[in-house]
């Protein structure tokens, strides 16, 4: 309940930022759009780090969780960008090695910001906590997709009558900001 009270004052921030990209795709334009999904995907970064923030370290308020994620986007970028190629190597070596490296790096941007490890050394640790309990990580991943795809097919059930307009699109979006993605950090954080 006390993260909750701190996740959704940082949720009204990808949310709005989305909501705004709805509107924008509607325009003629081409660069908006873009630069306007740039924004969205820093955005993102920066509120995920500032969720872990709040899940995993004694943060009190949620502009303190927004500076310090935003303090850890290059840190978060650089380890995404070489898990993405470890993966993408292990992928290429064959499907299997690079599936196990990509959950075997799961973990890294959670050491980034529960240990203050940077780089190589959050993907080494990250490596090292999967393969300590490698179960109890699987089932907390099977778990929370199970619920987060029941979810999204009730959604479907329910918003299908409404179309893909706007409105529905905006009411997905804020399921996903303020519930869904909260309950899925602090669910898997919680290892």
């Amino acid at each position: 309940r006390e993260h909750l009270r701190l996740l959704l004052p940082i949720a009204v921030l990808p949310f709005a930022v989305n909501v705004v990209l709805l509107f924008v795709i509607k325009a003629h334009s081409v660069v908006l759009p873009i630069l306007v999904s740039i924004v969205a995907v820093v955005v993102g970064i920066i509120v995920q780090l500032a969720f872990l923030q709040v899940s995993l370290r004694e943060v009190s308020q949620p502009g303190e969780a927004l500076r310090n994620g935003s303090r850890l986007f290059f840190q978060g970028i650089l380890i995404a960008v070489i898990s993405g190629f470890s993966i993408l190597g292990g992928l290429l070596l064959l499907i299997i090695p690079g599936i196990m490296i990509a959950f075997l790096l799961t973990f890294s941007s959670y050491t980034l910001v529960a240990t203050d490890r940077r780089g190589y050394a959050a993907l080494s640790y990250s490596w090292s906590l999967v393969r300590y309990m490698p179960k109890a990580i699987i089932w907390r991943f099977l778990f929370i997709g199970i619920i987060v795809i029941g979810i999204s097919f009730l959604l479907g059930i329910v918003f299908s009558p409404l179309g893909k307009g706007l409105a529905s699109n905006a009411i997905e979006q804020a399921l996903g900001a303020f519930f869904l993605t909260p309950l899925s950090v602090i669910y898997i954080s919680r290892l």
